[in-house]
């Protein structure tokens, strides 16, 4: 009898060793995991641009009077909207393709694979992408400014 108690004692501590500590930990994780994933991200360009910094986008000029380049990335679709806005009178369609493109390969460059504990691993996660729509201009007044925008749509294929 006591050696059946010792031997119940013993798997009951290796049990507990194995069992789970907070199963809502590991809920709210993955949740967290999965909102990110389907939430829109509004990256900045090139603030967003962790290790980028270097880069220059846009001439000192353009972006004294206001002008930006911004992304709206859906990780779910793997699809990224780009934004280059500047004043009417600066505006060269040459220059704002260019740019988007740079912007794109660095974007590239930078995407990889996030594994479930959001480990960083050094694959990337895309290898090209294509164009979903062709590029747009639009113009437009802000405040008292004339503005034009260059959007670009783009999706990216593993």
């Amino acid at each position: 009898m006591k050696k059946l108690l010792i031997l119940l004692a013993c798997l009951v501590a290796v049990s507990s060793l194995f069992a789970e500590t907070d199963p809502m930990d590991d809920f709210s994780r993955s949740m967290k995991i999965e909102e990110q994933a389907t939430m829109t991200q509004t990256i900045k360009v090139p603030e967003g641009f962790v290790g980028m910094s270097d880069k220059k986008y846009m001439s000192d000029q353009v972006l004294e009077t206001g002008g930006e380049i911004y992304m709206e990335y859906e990780p779910l679709y793997n699809e990224v909207r780009i934004y280059y806005t500047c004043l009417m009178t600066q505006y060269e369609r040459g220059e704002a393709m260019n740019v988007v493109l740079a912007v794109l390969q660095d974007f590239l460059a930078l995407s990889k694979y996030v594994n479930a504990d959001g480990k960083e691993m050094t694959k990337e996660r895309y290898f090209k992408y294509s164009y979903l729509v062709p590029d747009k201009e639009k113009y437009f007044r802000d405040d008292r400014l004339k503005k034009a925008q260059y959007i670009s749509y783009v999706k990216f294929t593993k």
